[in-house]
């Protein structure tokens, strides 16, 4: 089963912080897919994907990174999105599960 999946990015400057939003967002990946379960699981720990938008394993709609610094005080943040809306409700339910007791190493 194909799991499809965007990735967007969010820039926090120091600027943007005092105004409480982001300094720049947007699409790094647009229909992006991995061939398997697995291959979305290896893709989210190979590049850190390690923060669920849920403490509800079931209401987890993505996954983000820890925010890396740059030299100028910003931060980025990306996130991975699957695209819930080309699984089945099953499939979902399936996925969510999965991938939140093997991020957590079960």
């Amino acid at each position: 089963m194909k799991i499809y999946y965007n990735v967007t990015y969010a820039i926090v400057t120091p600027e943007s912080a005092e105004d409480g939003d982001f300094a720049e967002t947007g699409f790094i990946e647009e229909d992006s897919w991995a061939s398997s379960i697995k291959d979305f699981i290896e893709l989210l720990k190979s590049e850190g994907y390690i923060n669920p938008s849920s403490s509800d394993p079931q209401g987890t709609r993505w996954w983000s990174t820890e925010p890396c610094m740059d030299q100028d005080g910003s931060e980025e943040t990306r996130s991975i999105h699957p695209d819930w809306a080309k699984m089945t409700p099953h499939q979902t339910q399936r996925v969510r599960h999965i991938i939140s007791t093997r991020l957590k190493g079960e």
